[in-house]
């Protein structure tokens, strides 16, 4: 059971979450949204009301449909979700802490840092009680502590330098030659 004092040592910024959602859903071009959309699921967000309010941004922008506070409560409504993020004063207290486009990558990183830092902790208080209770061999905790660290790399293999985009096109233009290649973009306007 989590006590109140574990509660307050999760990795969490729920200013930076705010901040990002609210850049996404003030931003009238989509184009933050776009640029984030790789760096971000949905499960990076410590809330449930933030990972519902990122969810249906990400609906409206893999449809092409312009993201505003209004298209945001209508999908919310779609998937009864809006009750679940406080309604239209959640909406607007997340908007309340939009930031400039520039200001926010900072805080991406910053949310999924901290997406990580839970990841981490959950995989290690698992193998601790697994250790402690005696329930797993030593081998198979080992692998559980290995598959969620690959899990956490794998995570952060977006490497959007000059350098990494060159490294994948040139992986995809291989994949081409070979005819292995398979299109994997989402349209979002």
């Amino acid at each position: 059971m989590i006590t109140t004092e574990e509660e307050t040592n999760i990795p969490q910024n729920v200013g930076a979450e705010e901040a990002v959602l609210g850049t996404c859903i003030t931003d009238s071009s989509n184009d933050f949204y776009d640029s984030i959309a790789h760096k971000l699921s949905a499960e990076d967000f410590y809330l449930y009301k933030h990972r519902l309010i990122y969810k249906s941004i990400s609906a409206l922008a893999t449809r092409g449909d312009d993201v505003n506070e209004i298209t945001l409560i209508e999908e919310l409504k779609k998937s009864s979700a809006l009750d679940e993020v406080d309604g239209m004063s959640g909406i607007m207290t997340v908007m309340d802490n939009a930031a400039s486009a520039l200001q926010c990558q900072s805080l991406v990183q910053v949310v999924k840092d901290k997406a990580n830092l839970r990841l981490l902790r959950r995989s290690f208080k698992l193998a601790i009680q697994d250790v402690e209770d005696e329930t797993k061999d030593p081998e198979s905790v080992r692998a559980d502590i290995e598959s969620a660290l690959l899990h956490l790399d794998k995570g952060s293999k977006n490497d959007m330098s000059l350098k990494g985009t060159i490294e994948q096109l040139e992986v995809d233009f291989e994949k081409q030659l070979k005819g292995e290649y398979k299109h994997e973009a989402i349209r979002t306007h």
